[in-house]
């Protein structure tokens, strides 16, 4: 094995540990500390690849786009509708929190934390532009980043929402999420219900995971 070789390897290790631990225990409750202990690195090691723990946030929320499309794309098997595919996964998203109170938490502070939310919307922005484009042609980068950011908002507050009151029930709080998203990329009204609809299904009737965690 190389340097670089070596690195890398280094490097997911970090994210793993971390990523596990933030699971596990939450975000605020993980330390650097337990970082080095669980990983058996030094202090200068792990800041070799990251300057803090909100470093590691900020790689793991990137990866979660690409891992989570890569859940995703068996269930849409050959009918890879982008519609039904942004739809799952705002649902799984929001299914995985009401079910697990750290992860609920980790969103929180991914999107309460300006850094980590950027890149969240940025990469949001790109998806959603690939996914939505043939509905508004006509949209700029910055309106693509803009209208992802507000759906971002939304769904903070959905999640904080179950969370600190829980009032709101799943499928309202998925309904207002979606019809908002594909309302602003001017997705036409008769695909939405039936985009919705088909997410739900999916989420509700299989048995999935991510990062080790079940819905």
């Amino acid at each position: 094995m190389n340097r670089k070789e070596k690195s890398q390897q280094i490097r997911e290790k970090i994210i793993e540990v971390t990523r596990r631990l933030f699971i596990e225990q939450g975000y605020s409750a993980t330390t650097i500390r337990q970082i080095l202990k669980e990983t058996g690195l030094t202090t200068g090691s792990l800041y070799h690849f990251f300057r803090n723990k909100e470093d590691i946030l900020m790689q793991i929320a990137s990866d979660y786009l690409e891992d989570a499309n890569a859940m995703i794309l068996p269930l849409l098997k050959d009918r890879p509708d982008p519609i039904v595919h942004y739809a799952l996964i705002i649902a799984l998203q929001l299914k995985i929190a009401d079910n697990h109170e750290r992860i609920a938490e980790l969103y929180l502070h991914s999107y309460g934390s300006w850094r980590v939310s950027e890149i969240i919307c940025l990469n949001s922005a790109k998806r959603n532009k690939a996914f939505f484009e043939k509905f508004s042609p006509g949209m700029t980068d910055q309106e693509w980043y803009t209208r992802s950011l507000a759906i971002n908002g939304i769904i903070q507050n959905c999640i904080a929402e179950k969370l600190h009151s829980g009032k709101i029930a799943y499928d309202e709080r998925l309904n207002v999420i979606l019809t908002a998203a594909f309302g602003l990329f001017n997705v036409p009204q008769s695909k939405v219900k039936p985009a919705i609809d088909k997410a739900c299904s999916l989420v509700k009737n299989r048995k999935i995971s991510l990062y080790g965690v079940k819905l």
